[in-house]
């Protein structure tokens, strides 16, 4: 998009990606696929140039596992954050976290874990800064608690002078609690 927020240039990617992050990675675009349990890089006309799985579960239950959700790149790493590490959120294993991947090569180790339904990742200056959403965390320096809101959050940026948060109905329930009122009003 221009400045003006005008579409200059479109690339058609694969129906079945489902895409929940996007981050430019030197002259390439690397996508967090939802759908697919991985990350795909893709060249400016579309052309895929890779695909990391974070598990061969998808293969095996014929459904995504982790629920992968945002992407940052930090030189030649990105991090991704998901639902479940293991691969078990649909079993009840909220053991959500952040995976690094090596781009050059694929391979991977967690970061952080512990989290519950991880969303919005991002680095500056400061480190990581993470939504810890289902409990309405904003994570930073060393994944401290910055501030904790009372619904779901996603969505994060900040600028010099301000954080900007969204929240959202909760649209993966969940028999968890919180553990803290007031909640959403989409919470019954």
């Amino acid at each position: 998009m221009s400045h003006d927020l005008e579409i200059e240039k479109t690339i058609q990617l694969p129906g079945n990606l489902r895409p929940h992050g996007l981050r430019q990675y030197k002259e390439n675009w690397v996508v967090v696929s939802s759908y697919e349990d991985c990350i795909v890089g893709f060249d400016n006309q579309g052309v895929e140039l890779f695909r990391y799985e974070f598990s061969d579960k998808r293969k095996y239950y014929g459904s995504a596992q982790h629920h992968c959700n945002d992407i940052c790149i930090v030189g030649d790493y990105a991090y991704v954050s998901m639902f479940s590490v293991t691969g078990n959120w649909k079993r009840g294993s909220f053991d959500g976290g952040i995976i690094e991947v090596n781009l050059a090569n694929g391979s991977m180790r967690t970061v952080k874990n512990n989290l519950t339904m991880p969303h919005s990742i991002d680095f500056k200056n400061k480190g990581f800064s993470i939504l810890n959403s289902f409990k309405g965390e904003i994570l930073q320096n060393n994944f401290d608690i910055f501030g904790v809101l009372p619904g779901f959050v996603r969505g994060y940026d900040e600028n010099a002078k301000y954080m900007f948060v969204g929240e959202s109905k909760n649209r993966n329930f969940s028999r968890l609690d919180t553990g803290r009122t007031p909640v959403t009003v989409d919470r019954k």
